[in-house]
């Protein structure tokens, strides 16, 4: 049990990787930090993205996940497995949904900066 002292589970899994939730309930340590501009601070989003859908710019860096077996080593229905990955994305550029190869990691992927990974707002992780 956890002696509350301000901190609980949100409601929903996705809830601990909301940009607009951080230092939220659950966050016991967190650590705050901008996107990857000049080489600097957070490359996780772009690692996180996609390459090859027009209009978002990942490098699909993270790809090792896949062969590890760890979207695999989730249950087709546990609710935790549709935020940390995704498999199909629309372009905002042409508005296309694309179907992945590979499911991608993707609990780190910021919406609001769609074309520009690699410079998220201050975000944080625990």
């Amino acid at each position: 049990m956890i002696d509350s002292e301000g901190y609980d589970l949100f409601p929903e899994f996705a809830d601990v990787f909301a940009v607009a939730k951080k230092n939220g309930i659950e966050h016991i340590f967190s650590a705050q930090f901008l996107g990857n501009a000049g080489y600097q601070g957070n490359s996780l989003a772009s690692r996180s993205a996609p390459a090859d859908i027009p209009g978002i710019n990942g490098d699909y860096a993270d790809a090792l996940h896949w062969e590890g077996n760890l979207y695999q080593s989730f249950a087709a229905n546990d609710a935790r497995r549709p935020v940390t990955f995704v498999t199909q994305m629309t372009s905002p550029v042409d508005g296309k949904l694309y179907t992945l190869a590979k499911p991608q990691f993707h609990k780190y992927y910021d919406e609001s900066v769609v074309g520009n990974q690699g410079n998220p707002p201050k975000i944080c992780r625990s």
